[in-house]
This record gives structure tokens, C-alpha cells and sequence, in this order.
């Protein structure tokens, strides 16, 4: 069902922030998540320019997403699966306070353009649905969003 919505979007047009809206829609869906956004990295001290929220907000500040785990996701470029983030070492508990993170899922991607971004969904911790498989799942979206034409262009 992912790949079917991703190939529908990309047969709309390759604009990277609908494909990746697209994209969010469907994976939060099939696995579960209550939350996420699809995120470029802009650079040293750029921070990220988010590209697609679920649910859409309107405003993308209304998701909030832990900058540890996009920054740690980024720089080692691991895909990063956490069940409970209170006990997760890749985050620091006051982070977890502060933005509300709990179950995470979090994949790093290159772009044509040599951008890293980052895909991420989270869920409560309590009712955690997220399994390996989601991540394999997420990373294929990501192969496919890195083709998008527009992200090598920003």
C-alpha cells in the first residue's frame, strides 16, 4: 500500500513536499504512528527545514520532533528504531520532556544533491506498534523520496 500511494504521488508530480506528504500519510498509517515529519538538514547551524508534517497542521511547527534523535539518525546515517524513549541512550530524558518523544522511528536519507534528511514518525510508548520491519519499510520510501528532482535543487 506504501509503495502504491508513493508511485501515485510521484505520478502527480515530482514535488518532494507532496510525495513526501504522500508518504508520511501512508506509513503513519501502516504502522501505527500518531505523528512525523520528513525533514532536510540545512547545513552547519541551518537546523531543518521540514518538508511534510503528519498530521498536516498547516503550520509545521505543530509537530514536534526529538533533535536528538535527527541529529544522531543524521550524523551516523543509521535508521534508529526506540520503543521508549525515556530509556533510550541515543536521547537525553530532558529532551524527552520537552518534546514529547516516546516510540520513535527515524531514517536517514542522501539526497541527489548531497542533503541529509530524515524521516521520522513517533507513536505513545504504551501502545508502541513500531516492529523492524516498519524500518525497512521507511527506508524504501526514503530511497524513493532521494529521487525526487526537487530536493536536489534546495
Amino acid at each position: 500500500t506504501v509503495f502504491s500511494e508513493l508511485g501515485e504521488a510521484l505520478a502527480d508530480g515530482p514535488a518532494i513536499g507532496w510525495v513526501a506528504q504522500r508518504a508520511l500519510q501512508s506509513l503513519a498509517r501502516a504502522t501505527g504512528a500518531d505523528r512525523g515529519l520528513v525533514a532536510v538538514h540545512r547545513g552547519h547551524g541551518g537546523g531543518w527545514r521540514v518538508l511534510a508534517t503528519t498530521p498536516e497542521t498547516g503550520d509545521t511547527r505543530g509537530v514536534v520532533a526529538s533533535e536528538a534523535i535527527l541529529a544522531k539518525a543524521a550524523g551516523l546515517r543509521v535508521a534508529i528504531l526506540t520503543r521508549d524513549a525515556l530509556v533510550d541512550p541515543h536521547i537525553d530524558p530532558s529532551e524527552t520532556e520537552r518534546s514529547g518523544t516516546r516510540a520513535a522511528i527515524c531514517v536517514p536519507f542522501e539526497t541527489r544533491g548531497g542533503a541529509s534528511a530524515v524521516f521520522y514518525l513517533d507513536s505513545p510508548t504504551e501502545s508502541c506498534p513500531f516492529a523492524r520491519e516498519h524500518v525497512r519499510i521507511a527506508r524504501a520510501a526514503c530511497r524513493v523520496l532521494a529521487l525526487c528532482p526537487e530536493v536536489s535543487e534546495k
